[in-house]
C-alpha cells in the first residue's frame, strides 16, 4: 500500500480517524484539462465542533508530554514526510493551489513552495532550554 494511499481518504475528512464528512464531498477539478484529480470531504460545523472538542480533549495530555518526547514525536513526523517525498510532491506543484478549492491559498502567484516559504517566513534565532530556569529569568 503506498504512503498517501487515496483509497483510505478520497472523499473523506481526517477527524480522529479519516471518515465520511457530513458537508459532503466535492470533486477536485484540474483546470487546464477539466479531468477530475479526486474528492475531498467537506466539513460541516458539526464536523469541526467535533474535531475542536477532540482537539480539546486530547491537548492536556500532550502538554504533560515531556518537551524531549514531544520533539521526537515532530521529528518523525519530519522523517516520513522526507522520505516519502516523492509521493506527496504533489502538493508542490504549480497549478494546486495551497489550502483548498476555488479561490483559496496562494496557488502558484508566488512562485511555489521555495517562494512562498522566503515570502512569508523569517529566520530567527531561538534558544530552547529543557529546563525551566528560577525566577527571575
Amino acid at each position: 500500500m503506498a504512503w498517501l494511499d487515496s483509497a483510505a481518504w478520497t472523499g473523506q475528512i481526517s477527524s480522529d480517524g479519516w471518515h465520511e464528512a457530513l458537508g459532503g464531498s466535492r470533486d477536485v477539478v484540474e483546470p487546464a484539462t477539466g479531468s477530475t484529480l479526486g474528492s475531498i470531504g467537506l466539513a460541516s460545523a458539526a464536523d469541526v465542533e467535533q474535531a475542536a472538542a477532540i482537539a480539546a480533549k486530547a491537548q492536556p495530555g500532550w502538554a504533560a508530554t515531556p518537551f524531549q518526547e514531544r520533539a521526537a514525536i515532530l521529528r518523525r513526523a519530519g522523517e516520513l514526510v522526507e522520505a516519502n517525498r516523492e509521493e506527496i510532491r504533489w502538493c508542490d506543484e504549480a497549478q494546486i493551489p495551497f489550502g483548498g478549492v476555488g479561490a483559496s491559498g496562494t496557488g502558484s502567484r508566488f512562485g511555489g513552495a521555495d517562494a512562498n516559504i522566503e515570502a512569508f517566513t523569517e529566520t530567527q534565532w531561538v534558544t530552547v532550554r529543557s529546563e525551566v530556569p528560577p525566577h527571575p529569568f
